[in-house]
């Protein structure tokens, strides 16, 4: 394997990876998987 295509297999993981990581933290933070979703619901707005 060459040195350019190893990199773009790393930059394409860790683009996905990135991404996993942005739409599960984006996911808790809304409240749809948080544990603590009914303490959102007890927070002021």
């Amino acid at each position: 394997m060459s040195v350019i295509r190893r990199g773009v297999v790393n930059r394409s993981l860790l683009g996905s990876i990135g991404l996993v990581l942005v739409a599960g933290g984006g996911w808790l933070a809304v409240g749809g998987g948080s544990a603590w979703a009914p303490l959102g619901d007890r927070l002021p707005h």
